[in-house]
């Protein structure tokens, strides 16, 4: 399947497209120039659930950036759950085409909780003590480390809010796109590694093979192994002979211990608390 970027420009129309916008203009003259029919509304969240589901507001539901619920009487904006969508999105149809076929999902909205096969997004944490701590989601959850390690904090100043677009003290006026766009790139060299997974059948047998993915935790299957989680690295090791079938290392976190990661074995839902000392589960 051949590799395509889609990248979706706010407010971009043919008539910018010209002396100014000069290699814009020069990718469009190198290829072909199609108009679509606008959202209705024509912001940020319908526009483009628009894109991705190829439907319009009254199929999947996504009628402005923010509504009025009558089960909690209040208004709610900028919601990022993508179970808020209720039509397929392309990259399902895609798979289901091609079972290889692989997507990432940068900076659209209503990325948590999607089906594409990496995300990455603004979502500030909330602590239970009240604070609100910027920060990113990403699929898998790994990938959050490896990109912040990389690319650095993502420029929140910049992105929300009075400063964004401009320079300050906290960031260039361009930090958020240069961020979102370097993320792209990174995300697309893959910065992988091997990992061997589960590839038997429900009949019991167990055999395995390599595959690529990023670095970074995720689900994955154990059938019939045992996870030992041990200082900053967590293992598959066979119940036959005890050897690692599978390793996957940390740095020391940041904040110090413990570190929780989840994961699937032997059909059930486990999560592993990463300490200063060896502790097994299964």
């Amino acid at each position: 399947m051949k590799r395509t970027a889609v990248i979706n420009v706010v407010g971009l129309t043919e008539s910018l497209l010209g002396e100014h916008t000069p290699r814009m203009a020069a990718f469009r003259n190198r290829g072909k120039l199609a108009h679509i029919k606008p959202a209705f509304p024509a912001v940020t969240c319908t526009a483009q659930s628009d894109y991705v589901t190829g439907t319009r507001a009254h199929d999947h539901g996504i009628v402005a950036n923010g509504w009025y619920h009558r089960e909690l009487a209040e208004v709610q904006f900028w919601k990022q759950s993508n179970h808020l969508v209720q039509r397929p999105k392309i990259w399902d149809e895609l798979k289901r085409l091609d079972p290889q076929f692989t997507c990432a999902k940068l900076f659209w909205w209503y990325n948590m909780y999607s089906t594409a096969d990496y995300s990455i997004t603004p979502r500030p944490m909330y602590p239970a003590d009240g604070r609100k701590v910027f920060d990113i989601y990403t699929w898998p959850p790994g990938l959050r480390y490896d990109a912040k390690e990389k690319l650095g904090e993502f420029p929140f100043p910049a992105f929300w809010g009075p400063a964004a677009g401009i320079s300050t003290p906290q960031a260039t006026r361009d930090a958020v796109s240069v961020w979102i766009a370097e993320s792209a790139k990174w995300t697309e060299r893959g910065r992988a590694r091997e990992r061997i997974v589960h590839d038997g059948q429900d009949r019991g047998d167990v055999r395995w093979r390599r595959e690529t993915t990023f670095t970074g935790p995720g689900p994955w299957h154990v059938s019939g192994e045992r996870l030992l989680a041990m200082w900053y690295s967590l293992q598959v090791l066979a119940t036959d002979d005890g050897s690692v079938l599978w390793e996957i290392g940390y740095p020391e976190p940041s904040g110090g211990f413990p570190r929780l990661m989840g994961g699937l074995a032997n059909s059930q839902l486990v999560f592993v608390t990463f300490t200063s000392e060896a502790s097994g589960g299964d």
